[in-house]
C-alpha cells in the first residue's frame, strides 16, 4: 500500500512539473509565433522583454514594445498581468478572464505620406480574397466574436496616453485609470488636449462579454462640448457633442441591436452643408440582420431628430453581378410645429422657424437593380393634414408675388444684385416674351411644370437610372420649381442639406399656393443666367440678337434653350464664323419636333425650319478663335 501511494505521488509530480514545463512552453511558443508573425507579415518588430507565468493561470508580462521599420514608436506598455482560461489555451485559444495594464503609451503618428499604423489595416492578397466566397454574415460573426471575446470580465488599466500626430497637428488623450468590475466600466477625468483646449470628461458603461452586450456613454463634465478637431483637420468633417452613448443589446447569428445617441451635437462637412448643423438630440435604434449575402437594416430601427422620428429600411443582396438595393423611409405623422422646430439649425435656416397648424408625414420607397437600371422604381410623398403656414419665420416664401432684390453668383462669388419687378426697366412681364422662348424652355427643362406640384418621380427615376448606366453624376432631376428656389432663396453650393430644403420649400410653395405657375415662369425667366454676366431675358435678348424679347424667332428662342445648363460656354456653340455647328443642330430638330406635336408651331414652321441663329448683338465679339475652341 505504501509502494502504491509513493507511485502515485511520484505519478502526480511527474504530471504536475510536466503541466508546469508544457505552459511555459506553450506561453514562449506563443509569443516567439506573435513576435515572428509581425515581423513577417508587417515589418514590425514587437518586442517583449519578460514572460512568466505567475500561479496556476496569471501571466505576467514586463515591457511590450510594437516599433515599425523605420517609423516611430507605435505601443509601449510597461507592465501586463492576465488570468487565462487554460483550457482554451490548449486549444490554441486566448480567453482572457481579468487583466492589468500599466502605463500604456499609444503613438499614432503621420508625416506627409509616412506613417506607422497603416499596416493595421493592410488588406490581404487579392488572389487569397477571391478565393474565398462573399459571407456578410460570417464576417460580422467573426468580427463582433473577436471584440466580445478580447474584452476581458474583470480590467484595470492604469495611465493610459494615446498621442495622434498628423504633420504639425497634435491630439493628446489621457486616462488615469478606466476599470470593468461585475459588468460595470467606468473612467473618470478622461483628458482631451489639442492645442491649448483642454476638455475633461467621463465615461461610464457596462459590459458583460459572455452575454456579448455592451454600453457607455462620454459625457463632457461642464457645460462645455467634447470638440474632435483633428478630425476636421483630417477629414473636414467638424463634429463636437456634449453627451455620446453606445450600446449593442443583443447580439446572435449575425444579428445584431443597439442604440446611438448625441446631444447637443455640432456637425459640418463639405459634403452636408456649408455652416455649423446643430441639433439638440439624435438618436439611431438600429436591428440590423447579416446572410451570406445580404445585409438589411430592419424597419424596426428608428432615427430620431429631435422630436422627428424616422423608420428607415435598407436591403442590400450582393449577387456575382450584379447589387439589388431597397430602401424605405417613414415619418410617422407629426405636428406641424414640432416638425419644423426640429429641423438642423444651420442646415435649415429657411424652414426651421415656421410656425404651422396641422400635422405632416413623409413616405419613401425606392428599389434598385444594378443590373437592370431602367427597372429602378422611386416614390415619394410628403403628406399633410389640415395643414396651414401661421407664420414664415426667417424667410417669406411668398416674396416671389412681389418685388425682391434679387442677388446672382457666379462660381460661388456674389454678383451685383437687382430688383425682380416694375422697378427695373429691364423686367420683362411674361405676356411680353416671346411664345417660342416659352414653350421652347418648357419643353426642354420641365415639360410638365404646369401640372406637377414641384416634383416628377419619373425624371427622378430616370436621372438615377442615367446616373447608375454611366457611372457618375450625368443627369439631373431638377424640375423648373426646384431650379427656381435654388436660385432665389438658398446658396448655389451642392450638398444634401441644401437639396433636402430645397424640396421641402418646392413643397410648401407648390402645395399651399403661395405663388401662381405663371408668376413662378416670369420670375424665372428675368433671374437665370443665360451668359457671362447676363441675367435676365431682357438682358439675353439684346446680348446675343439686339433685339427685345417679345421678338425673338423660333430658332432663336431654341438657341436661348439650349446653353441654359451651360450658359458661360455659349461660344463653342459656333464655328470661327459664327455660325452653328453641326453637332448642335440635332437639340434644335429634336425641340422642333416636340414643339410641332404639341400643336406650338405649324406644320409649315416645322417643314420649313432651319435650325440656322446669327448672333446680330455683343455676343457675337466673344466667339472664341478657332485654336480655342474644344476638340
Amino acid at each position: 500500500m505504501k509502494k502504491f501511494l509513493l507511485i502515485t505521488l511520484i505519478i502526480l509530480l511527474i504530471v504536475v512539473t510536466l503541466f508546469f514545463s508544457l505552459r511555459n512552453v506553450l506561453l514562449h511558443h506563443k509569443i516567439s509565433s506573435i513576435e515572428k508573425n509581425y515581423s513577417e507579415n508587417f515589418h514590425v518588430n514587437l518586442s517583449i522583454n519578460e514572460a512568466s507565468f505567475a500561479g496556476i493561470n496569471a501571466i505576467i508580462v514586463k515591457r511590450i514594445i510594437i516599433v515599425p521599420i523605420h517609423e516611430d514608436t507605435l505601443l509601449s506598455i510597461d507592465s501586463l498581468a492576465c488570468k487565462l482560461n487554460l483550457f482554451k489555451l490548449l486549444f490554441g485559444k486566448t480567453r482572457i478572464n481579468s487583466l492589468g495594464i500599466s502605463s500604456v503609451n499609444i503613438n499614432l503618428s503621420k508625416v506627409k505620406e509616412e506613417d506607422n499604423y497603416s499596416f493595421l489595416f493592410q488588406k490581404k492578397d487579392k488572389d487569397t480574397m477571391n478565393k474565398k466566397a462573399l459571407d456578410y454574415a460570417a464576417t460580422i460573426n467573426d468580427l463582433l466574436g473577436k471584440v466580445f471575446n478580447s474584452i476581458p470580465a474583470t480590467l484595470n488599466l492604469e495611465h493610459l496616453t494615446m498621442k495622434v500626430r498628423r504633420d504639425k497637428d497634435n491630439f493628446v488623450m489621457m486616462i488615469p485609470n478606466l476599470v470593468i468590475n461585475n459588468g460595470e466600466l467606468k473612467a473618470d477625468t478622461i483628458q482631451l488636449k489639442e492645442g491649448k483646449k483642454n476638455i475633461f470628461c467621463d465615461l461610464k458603461g457596462t459590459v458583460y462579454p459572455d452575454n456579448k452586450t455592451i454600453s457607455f456613454a462620454l459625457k463632457a463634465k461642464d457645460a462645455t462640448k467634447i470638440h474632435l478637431d483633428f478630425i476636421e483637420k483630417w477629414k473636414q468633417l467638424k463634429l463636437a457633442f456634449h453627451y455620446f452613448y453606445f450600446e449593442i443589446s443583443r447580439f446572435k447569428n449575425a444579428s445584431f441591436e443597439g442604440k446611438l445617441a448625441m446631444d447637443d451635437l455640432l456637425l459640418n462637412h463639405p459634403k452636408l452643408t456649408t455652416m455649423d448643423a446643430t441639433i439638440e438630440h439624435v438618436s439611431f435604434d438600429f436591428n440590423i440582420n447579416a446572410g451570406t449575402n445580404a445585409l438589411t437594416l430592419d424597419s424596426s430601427s428608428a432615427i430620431k431628430l429631435n422630436a422627428i422620428t424616422i423608420h428607415p429600411y435598407f436591403c442590400m443582396i450582393h449577387h456575382k453581378e450584379n447589387k439589388e438595393y431597397s430602401i424605405k423611409i417613414r415619418i410617422p405623422e407629426i405636428e406641424s410645429n414640432k416638425f419644423f422646430a426640429s429641423l438642423p439649425n444651420g442646415m435649415f435656416d429657411n424652414t426651421n422657424q415656421i410656425k404651422a397648424k396641422g400635422n405632416v408625414a413623409f413616405n419613401l420607397d425606392f428599389y434598385c437593380d444594378t443590373k437592370l437600371p431602367d427597372s429602378l422604381k422611386f416614390s415619394s410623398s410628403f403628406d399633410a393634414k389640415h395643414f396651414q403656414i401661421t407664420s414664415f419665420g426667417k424667410t417669406n416664401f411668398s416674396k416671389l408675388n412681389e418685388s425682391f432684390e434679387y442677388t446672382p453668383y457666379s462660381y460661388g462669388i456674389p454678383q451685383q444684385p437687382f430688383m425682380v419687378g416694375a422697378e427695373n426697366p429691364l423686367f420683362t412681364p411674361l405676356n411680353d416674351i416671346s411664345p417660342y422662348l416659352k414653350s421652347a424652355i418648357i419643353n426642354s427643362e420641365d415639360g410638365l411644370f404646369y401640372y406637377h406640384k414641384g416634383f416628377i418621380e419619373s425624371a427622378f427615376a430616370q436621372s438615377i437610372s442615367a446616373n447608375i448606366k454611366t457611372g457618375q453624376f450625368t443627369r439631373g432631376g431638377s424640375t423648373l420649381s426646384m431650379q427656381l428656389v435654388k436660385n432665389v432663396f438658398l446658396s448655389k453650393n451642392k450638398t444634401i442639406g441644401r437639396k433636402v430644403e430645397e424640396a421641402l420649400i418646392v413643397w410648401l410653395i407648390e402645395n399651399n399656393n403661395l405663388c401662381s405657375k405663371d408668376r413662378m415662369y416670369e420670375v424665372y425667366l428675368n433671374i437665370i443666367e443665360w451668359g457671362p454676366g447676363i441675367y435676365g431675358i431682357a438682358q439675353a435678348s439684346k446680348f446675343y440678337f439686339n433685339k427685345k424679347p417679345a421678338n425673338l424667332t423660333l430658332s432663336e428662342s431654341i438657341f436661348l434653350a439650349s446653353i441654359i445648363p451651360s450658359p458661360k460656354w455659349f461660344r463653342y456653340a459656333f464655328d470661327t464664323d459664327g455660325n452653328l455647328k453641326e453637332d448642335r443642330r440635332g437639340f434644335f430638330n429634336v425641340l422642333s419636333e416636340i414643339l410641332y406635336k404639341k400643336g406650338i408651331i405649324t406644320e409649315e414652321q416645322h417643314d420649313s425650319f432651319l435650325p440656322d441663329v446669327k448672333l446680330t448683338g455683343p455676343a457675337k465679339q466673344l466667339i472664341a478663335p478657332k485654336d480655342q475652341l474644344p476638340q
